[in-house]
């Protein structure tokens, strides 16, 4: 799910992953920054914000911040790599 936000599919999600299927995910953040991406505060999450929707995902990676996209802009983002837990 890259830069595209619907928190509530990420809980969706966990539900059709089979145990230890990978979960990769990418949004904007909130920010007043001058920074590439949507304008509307409806197509960004707020800091923190992706992480707490991955809540009972195994958290393998997390980071959020401004990245130089590809065509040299800024983008201020929240990127997430979990994995559903393995059954027991």
């Amino acid at each position: 799910m890259i830069r595209y936000t619907n928190l509530p599919l990420i809980r969706r999600v966990e539900g059709i992953l089979k145990p230890g299927g990978y979960l990769l995910a990418e949004a904007h953040r909130l920010t007043d920054a001058e920074v590439a991406g949507p304008r509307g505060q409806r197509f960004r999450v707020a800091p923190g914000e992706l992480r707490a929707a991955a809540r009972g995902y195994e958290i393998i990676e997390y980071g959020e911040g401004i990245v130089e996209d590809p065509d040299g802009r800024p983008s201020d983002l929240a990127r997430i790599l979990a994995r559903r837990p393995s059954a027991c």
